[in-house]
């Protein structure tokens, strides 16, 4: 009658469709998330030009000016990678708490 066959159309079916969704939902948090990044970036760069044109950067910390220097050298770096880069690496936490500093101070 075919039960057997239709049975594994339908199980196909279902598992086709469930990869597609596994497959979307991580697509739109990749894009979500670089989103994110992107714009984060993008508001610490314009805190960095900020402190440069009100003379306020020579005034930052050594270690804030180094990762105020990485981010605009590398707009497009993960926090790991420009931690990975600064002369005494640092964690993705400590480079983020210090380029929310460097925000605060340019607001």
């Amino acid at each position: 009658m075919g039960a057997t066959e239709n049975s594994m159309m339908y199980m196909h079916a279902k598992v086709v469709k469930d990869i597609r969704n596994t497959v979307n939902r991580k697509v739109n948090f990749e894009t979500a998330n670089l989103g994110r990044a992107a714009a984060a970036s993008s508001e610490q760069r314009e805190a960095i030009r900020r402190l440069k044109a009100d003379g306020r950067f020579e005034g930052l910390s050594e270690e804030l000016r180094e990762i105020a220097n990485l981010r605009e050298e590398y707009p497009e770096a993960s926090l790991k990678e420009i931690g990975a880069l600064l002369s005494v690496s640092l964690s993705r936490s400590g480079i983020h708490h210090r380029l929310n500093k460097i925000v605060s101070i340019a607001n």
